[in-house]
């Protein structure tokens, strides 16, 4: 039997260090409210093995533990005297809720709209002076072509998406002077990676 790489055939002592299980307790110990690993020695835990004898988190519980979302947020340059449009669902997903937190943190204001409504949306960004706009790539497109289409000018300088961004869609939006920076996040977990200015240097 042929193998793809030498990963396959790893001995359980070299998956051990590569997992670096006490590195990553001691970097959730960290976290703001993670109380469950409080009293646990992280340099104990080695082997997966390891991790039957600590406590299980709950999923009830993850909402006590900030999303990190801030600094992406922050690495989309928003801020306080921001406004943002957060174009995230609110309902029956955590998104909404992720991304405002988030915003609230980096003391931006934000309007909760969620999905939908395009036109009550393009009216609202333009009455209120939307800044920032967040949601799924194309969403803000959406909303520029629908204030195109009404003849109104938005102030939206930077977004915040999560999703699959096409080359051409970021494009899209650099022609039009909105920088746009891309993040990967689930509810579970929370912040697990972000795009920033420095992309590409």
């Amino acid at each position: 039997m042929t193998h793809y790489d030498s990963h396959e055939t790893r001995s359980a002592a070299a998956r051990a260090e590569a997992l670096a299980l006490s590195a990553q307790v001691a970097r959730a110990q960290a976290l703001p409210g993670n109380g469950v690993l409080a009293g646990v020695d992280a340099g104990l835990v080695q082997m997966v093995g390891d991790l039957e004898e600590l406590a299980v988190l709950r999923k009830r519980n993850l909402p006590r533990i900030r999303w990190r979302m801030r600094w992406f947020l922050h690495a989309c340059g928003i801020g306080r005297g921001d406004i943002v449009q957060n174009c995230f669902s609110y309902h029956l997903t955590p998104a909404g809720m992720i991304v405002e937190s988030g915003a609230r943190a980096m003391g931006a204001t934000v309007l909760p709209v969620g999905t939908g409504q395009s036109e009550w949306q393009v009216r609202a960004a333009h009455d209120l002076g939307v800044t920032c706009s967040a949601g799924t790539p194309d969403t803000l497109k959406v909303l520029l072509e629908g204030a195109d289409a009404a003849g109104l000018a938005l102030s939206i300088t930077r977004a915040a998406v999560s999703g699959g961004l096409f080359p051409s869609l970021r494009q899209f939006y650099a022609e039009r002077g909105i920088a746009c920076l891309r993040c990967y996040a689930t509810g579970d977990l929370g912040m697990i990676a972000y795009e920033s200015s420095a992309m590409g240097e």
